[in-house]
């Protein structure tokens, strides 16, 4: 799973004889799953019994590699990756969209935008950082906060690097600035203020859901559970964690979610029940 993509069908597979096993105790069990499975998959602090999701944890496993390419420079597999797709920025390669020869790498690259949107750049020399694109300002571009300066930009693909100075930032544009452009310039020199470049170190990217900056599957894996729910009112961490037997537990969370088959679920689930009142003679 670290490294192939999980076939749709062997997860179904798998999930069947999941939810047999934890339903009915045994792989050939048939009758009712109370609860939705999407539901059970969800971890314990959103609502779910913290079964692990095979396709969600495989992807967290693939994005490992995306991680491992932007600060593996030497690397023999990166430049082997390189030369044969092309590189799009320090950080990723081209999208891969070739149908045939691309290996497992076209489904490792799909999962770039997933990555993307965890990731803000640390500023070393500049050389890999540009200027308006790449979200290096407390994690968003200049683009999108300064978007009337980005239009008349003279090279909107500058590098950092290109943009610094020993005297300090010098940022060029294709015609004199309008007297209301003036101001944006003075709004955008003081964003650059507090930032300082250092020659000696080099652009990195940074992990943002871990307190370190380096990536790990588990705060992947998280993220992408609580991006399939829209979460939860109810206090789920303070229920698991508290004194209750296990099996009460289980109960309960079952009538939490309002899943315990009363009669009134087993009609809408359209089982025939016998109403009668029985006499004892």
């Amino acid at each position: 799973m670290s490294l192939f993509p999980i076939p749709a069908k062997v997860v179904e597979k798998l999930d069947r004889l999941r939810r047999s096993f934890l339903w009915h105790g045994n792989k050939e069990g048939k009758g009712y799953c109370l609860v939705n499975w999407k539901t059970v998959l969800l971890s314990k602090e959103i609502g779910g019994l913290g079964i692990r999701n095979l396709r969600l944890q495989n992807e967290s496993l693939l994005m490992k590699w995306l991680w491992r390419y932007t600060g593996e420079e030497r690397a023999l597999w990166k430049e082997i990756i390189v030369a044969k797709y092309g590189e799009l920025n320090p950080w990723c390669i081209e999208n891969v969209s070739e149908p045939y020869g691309v290996g497992v790498w076209r489904t490792i690259r799909n999962l770039w935008p997933q990555m993307e949107a965890n990731l803000y750049l640390k500023v070393g020399n500049g050389n890999k950082t540009k200027f308006w694109k790449d979200g290096w300002v407390n994690q968003t571009s200049l683009k999108n906060l300064f978007p009337n300066l980005f239009l008349i930009c003279e090279n909107p693909k500058d590098r950092v690097c290109v943009c610094w100075t020993e005297q300090g930032w010098n940022i060029s544009f294709r015609r004199r600035l309008n007297d209301w452009e003036i101001e944006g310039v003075a709004a955008l020199l003081g964003t650059l203020g507090g930032i300082s470049i250092i020659p000696t170190a080099t652009d990195r990217v940074l992990w943002k859901l871990s307190r370190d900056g380096v990536f790990s599957v588990k705060s992947a894996y998280k993220s992408g559970l609580h991006e399939m729910t829209s979460g939860t009112q109810y206090p789920w961490r303070y229920f698991w964690n508290s004194v209750m037997h296990a099996k009460v537990k289980g109960f309960t969370w079952l009538v939490i979610r309002r899943a315990c088959l009363t009669q009134e679920v087993l009609q809408k689930k359209g089982r025939q029940l016998f109403l009668g009142v029985f006499f004892a003679t």
